[in-house]
């Protein structure tokens, strides 16, 4: 009976020890699956962390694009004033430029004019000499006669 009880011994130690070997390797699986997690875990926080930074970044390219734009829009705004001084500036040469081609035609007219009156004074003035010689004879005729 001592056999009987040392083989029913063994075989209950070997049962337990079966059952406890299956326990410790489902323990070792789940061990093993927590430190697969936490692996993991580490790769997804860097992941996160690599995303949040390339996020950041990101939002600073988009503020100096916004930056960019902006300044764009106001260059694109000072272009436009810049063209409508120019066309202003074009329309007021041209203005002064039809001035002064009519300066430049009363100018002429004011020559020819000029021209004119001096031909005209010059026979008022050859007509004076003439009528003076003419008085000064009828003086002279007249002084003599009396």
């Amino acid at each position: 009976m001592k056999i009987y009880y040392f083989i029913r011994n063994n075989q209950e130690i070997a049962a337990v020890l079966s059952s406890e070997r299956t326990r410790i390797a489902e323990i070792d699986d789940q061990m093993l699956k927590a430190k697969n997690s936490q692996f993991t875990l580490r790769e997804k926080d860097e992941q996160i962390r690599d995303l949040m930074n390339e996020i950041k970044i990101l939002q600073q390219h988009n503020n100096e694009l916004i930056m960019l734009t902006s300044k764009y829009g106001q260059m694109e705004l000072e272009n436009i004033e810049l063209k409508k001084r120019l066309y202003d500036d074009a329309q007021e040469q041209q203005i002064l430029k039809i001035a002064f081609n009519n300066e430049q035609v009363n100018i002429t007219a004011l020559k020819a004019t000029n021209e004119q009156l001096l031909v005209k004074l010059q026979e008022f003035q050859a007509n004076i000499d003439v009528l003076t010689a003419q008085l000064t004879v009828s003086i002279y005729i007249y002084c003599t006669s009396n």
